[in-house]
């Protein structure tokens, strides 16, 4: 009885994941990106990054920064889907503001009109912008700030937070332009460390690179999209707090009903960022992702297909009327 008590319970072998990275319609800057990233999954033991198509269970058509434009792209896309023999192995890591979701894969930005949970999974961005984003751990830190938003005019909702006036001095509402400059970049960064919660309204997309960067910080991300779907694989109720995007004038009420929790929520929002969303993490969302569309697809792509044109045009008038507002 005692040996039975000590022994050790038996992990059960996961056999990796084959996964050929096609990174052909990226510029020259993103490939390098990638390969850089992808240095980190055989790291986890569940993703190996195959040199050829034909070898592996998988490939993945990565959609960073696209150098034929991203309309282009989707043409050809559609294209390959459509002619290729090996269709229902091909997904896509979209990572654009406003794409169709025509084909199946892990979006960053996809509506949830748009959203078929069958086919689609929401994920993140291929990496952060801000360089100066790091980890400030929430028990060593005293942030004078509530909350705090800086970014620039592209959404409706934006359009809301930046007119509105809280009259608080521990709320920091600040329009800037994206800027590439050091200090500004640093500034930045610096504002999440000194905010308990941060804002992460959505912009021209229904994401948002602060969400990610937020939560890489030890910080709290409040998401103010209604039309975001978040990634099926993290409790949510842990690591953000959601708020409709008309209720923006209730933001002081909401982050003092969970002010005394802002520490713990942001160690598990790091936490999270790390297993899920960080460079090695991004293996375990690709696996677990495309294993999840393979196992819930309930037609062969052909099928799908058939969808793209209709998809196509009710996607069009979304996306003219965000990029307009910006």
């Amino acid at each position: 009885m005692r040996a039975i008590l000590k022994a050790k319970p038996t992990v059960p072998t996961v056999k990796a994941l084959r996964l050929f990275l096609d990174t052909s319609f990226e510029t020259e800057g993103a490939k390098r990106q990638w390969e850089k990233i992808s240095t980190h999954w055989s790291k986890t033991g569940g993703l190996d990054v195959c040199d050829s198509p034909k070898l592996c269970d998988f490939t993945l058509i990565t959609l960073a920064d696209c150098h034929e434009g991203y309309a282009r792209t989707i043409r050809n896309l559609s294209k390959l889907f459509r002619y290729s023999s090996n269709r229902d192995r091909l997904f896509v890591f979209d990572t654009y503001d406003c794409p169709a979701g025509l084909f199946p894969g892990i979006y960053a930005s996809l509506r949830a009109y748009l959203h078929s949970g069958s086919r689609h999974k929401t994920g993140c961005y291929m990496k952060t912008l801000n360089e100066f984003v790091d980890y400030r751990d929430p028990e060593l830190s005293k942030p004078e700030l509530l909350f705090s938003f800086q970014g620039n005019y592209t959404s409706r909702v934006l359009k809301d937070l930046f007119s509105f006036d809280f009259r608080r001095s521990d709320i920091l509402i600040e329009r800037s332009a994206p800027s590439i400059m050091i200090e500004d970049m640093k500034r930045f960064a610096n504002t999440i460390w000194r905010s308990k919660f941060v804002l992460c309204p959505r912009g021209i997309g229904i994401s948002s690179f602060r969400l990610f960067e937020t939560m890489q910080s030890g910080r709290v991300p409040i998401i103010i999209s209604d039309d975001w779907v978040p990634c099926c694989y993290i409790n949510w109720n842990k690591v953000s707090l959601r708020v409709r995007e008309q209720d923006i004038a209730k933001l002081p009420e909401i982050c003092h009903a969970n002010e005394n929790r802002w520490r713990e929520m942001g160690r598990e929002a790091r936490r999270t960022w790390v297993e899920w969303f960080s460079e090695a993490g991004l293996a375990k969302l690709i696996r677990s992702s495309l294993a999840d569309i393979v196992r819930t697809r309930r037609f062969p792509e052909s099928v799908y297909l058939l969808q793209s044109p209709f998809r196509l045009i009710a996607n069009s008038g979304r996306t003219a009327a965000a990029r307009s507002v910006s």
